[in-house]
């Protein structure tokens, strides 16, 4: 019996870290880039929590991220952009910490530097060092002003266009050679952190080996399908609900069983 009451509350905590991963996945459906996440488990040879006769617990045996592109929709942001391939978009906090992202929705901020949504900055190309640096308005020559108006061609190079077309920095995109051990960030949704699974993290350009193209005035949609979500959180209730009854069958047992050798 103790085996079978083991069993079963190993089975819950599994069953509630899928329904926690369910419920990130629901969450950013409307996430633009965000990837859905998918968690393994083990098929129990016997009935959940045992018999007595080498029965087995649900348990995680993985844990694994959908790489697939996303659909995607156009935009009327020049700073909009989604890359049609493989690749990331590499984006760094003012720490220099970096992350990854599908998520190309940008906008320049006060100072001339193409961040997201969350104030990290966008990673590019510095054309004098050829070193990752902030993206920012300024051409080549190094001229801007607060009210240039500027686009992005398929390289990811970014146009000044109220400088006579002159180009500026390019953007520099990361390579993951284990796209599926990548890490959702807790503190900025729709970015991923490298693993110990993940490999070398590579920077690129766009149109290189295993790196997609710039899509201007385009955004890249979570690749969630809602619906499918829904029938696993509707499947996890269940058996949720049927491991909880059975627990608690196992508690009602044991405490008729303690009764029977209390004093009267």
């Amino acid at each position: 019996m103790s085996e079978a009451y083991t069993g079963l509350a190993q089975s819950l905590r599994t069953m509630m870290r899928v329904g926690e991963n369910t419920a990130s996945n629901i969450a950013r459906t409307q996430v633009d880039g965000a990837r859905e996440t998918r968690i393994s488990v083990n098929a129990p040879a016997t009935d959940i929590g045992g018999n007595g006769a080498g029965g087995s617990a649900l348990s995680i045996t993985g844990m694994s991220t959908d790489t697939r592109q996303g659909a995607l929709a156009s935009s009327d942001s020049p700073t909009d952009l989604a890359l049609a391939g493989g690749g990331y978009f590499l984006l760094f906090d003012q720490s220099g910490n970096l992350f990854m992202s599908r998520n190309g929705k940008f906008n320049f901020n006060s100072a001339g530097e193409l961040v997201n949504g969350q104030g990290l900055n966008v990673a590019s190309f510095d054309p004098g060092t050829n070193m990752i640096n902030k993206t920012t308005k300024a051409t080549v020559s190094g001229s801007w002003t607060n009210d240039d108006h500027i686009a992005f061609n398929g390289d990811g190079q970014l146009v000044n266009l109220s400088q006579g077309n002159t180009p500026g920095r390019q953007l520099a995109l990361a390579r993951v050679p284990n796209e599926g051990a990548l890490v959702n960030s807790p503190t900025y949704p729709g970015m991923f952190s490298a693993s110990e699974a993940t490999g070398m993290i590579q920077t690129g350009r766009a149109g290189e080996t295993d790196l997609g193209v710039i899509v201007p005035n385009a955004i890249e949609q979570s690749n969630i399908s809602l619906p499918d979500q829904m029938v696993n959180l509707a499947t996890f209730k269940g058996g949720f609900t049927a491991t909880a009854a059975a627990l608690r069958v196992l508690n009602s047992a044991l405490d008729d069983i303690i009764n029977q050798f209390r004093p009267a």
